[in-house]
């Protein structure tokens, strides 16, 4: 009989509710995405009479687009890692794969919408920003930038150690 250790049952039954919420939120980034750049009107009868409706350019558009298609590849990329990890492929190249590619995914998405802050006209460009509030903006939007990175890193680091442990096993 084989028997299944209690903190591995846990570790199932974790990965396996981490699937379905990620599926969910998969369902789910496309239909808001479509809904706030095409479904959403703004009803004007409840701002105030002084308020300024700033409409969004197409730019805008690309940006929210773009960003939601790096967080649909990352949650992809998790489902994939959790459903690797229930299968009990924890320290595989496969997994390690997935690590590095979300790692990458964030550091590309950065870019992207880096040139695309830079070389597009934005409605937020309409607000009349001070310096400090686009440094805070922008070092904000950095912080996927060092994620990434710090997940690419890790990803090494898991491909350092599985290539150990293929070493210590030839050797024993």
């Amino acid at each position: 009989m084989n028997s299944v250790s209690h903190s591995h049952k846990a570790q199932i039954n974790l990965c396996r509710a981490m699937e379905l919420s990620l599926i969910f939120f998969m369902l789910l980034l496309p239909l808001s995405c479509m809904y706030f750049i095409f479904l959403s009107d703004y009803n004007n009868e409840y701002l105030s009479l002084d308020v300024e409706v700033i409409e969004w350019t197409s730019a805008d558009n690309i940006y929210f687009i773009v960003d939601n298609l790096v967080i649909f590849f990352v949650l992809l990329q998790m489902y994939t890692f959790c459903r690797g990890v229930r299968q009990g492929e924890l320290f595989t190249s496969k997994r390690i794969k997935n690590v590095k590619y979300i790692g990458i995914t964030l550091i590309i998405g950065y870019i992207i919408n880096f040139f695309i802050r830079i070389f597009f006209d934005s409605s937020m460009d309409e607000w009349n920003y001070s310096y400090i509030l686009t440094l805070i903006n922008e070092l904000y939007n950095l912080q996927q930038l060092l994620l990434g990175g710090g997940i690419l890193s890790l990803s090494y680091i898991f491909e350092k150690g599985s290539e150990l442990k293929e070493e210590n096993e030839l050797v024993i």
